[in-house]
């Protein structure tokens, strides 16, 4: 089955349901973006995801929902395919999706799993969401009328240092990182500087 590529650019906003996130989507629809609305699926969310549609087909936007969890990794192809069903493209990620800590409390008293937990969703979800985004486009034709890009909502407890929240600081400078070497790697001009930097010396 041949796809109709929608005129219209494509974003997906993951956590878009509330804050920042939803008032991403909402200026992305009124930039003429159509939207993919993620976010966690949960009871309160199924009424918050049709209000937000609501607004976005007012502002001319179409949009669609896909409502998990972005930590599992492996919905991460099912949630693209179907930006890629819908409209044929996609050409913006925003990795808003993010937890904080679950509890603050001395750094010398966190725990294995809230440690884990901000890691999944803060760090290793915006890798791996990202990593199939540029897979993606990549694979795509040039098209020089199209700007793409990945956004990654971090925080200034990336530089901040707060003990009581060691878990999240450290899952947010982390996907910091990522944002660089993504952008290394992605950059026009630097392809061969980038695969070159990965070889063993």
């Amino acid at each position: 089955m041949s796809l109709i590529l929608c005129s219209r650019p494509v974003a997906i906003v993951t956590g878009s349901l509330r804050g920042i996130g939803r008032e991403c989507a909402l200026e992305l629809g009124k930039a003429g973006f159509n939207i993919l609305l993620n976010d966690r699926e949960i009871d309160d969310n199924r009424g918050a995801i049709q209000d937000l549609r609501d607004e976005l087909r007012d502002c001319g936007a179409d949009s669609i929902p896909f409502l998990s969890d972005v930590a599992n990794v492996g919905l991460h192809a099912t949630m693209l395919e179907a930006a890629v069903n819908r409209w044929g493209r996609f050409d913006c990620l925003l990795n808003n999706a993010g937890i904080p800590s679950r509890r603050r409390c001395d750094i010398l008293d966190v725990e294995p799993d809230t440690f884990d937990e901000c890691i999944s969703v803060n760090t290793r979800a915006v890798f791996f969401l990202s990593q199939a985004v540029a897979r993606y486009m990549l694979s795509q034709d040039d098209r020089h009328d199209v700007h793409r890009s990945i956004i990654n909502a971090t925080s200034n407890d990336v530089k901040a240092v707060s003990i009581t929240r060691s878990e999240y600081c450290v899952s947010k400078a982390a996907s910091s990182m990522t944002t660089k070497l993504f952008a290394l790697r992605l950059a026009s001009g630097c392809t061969k500087y980038a695969l070159a930097s990965l070889r063993p010396k």
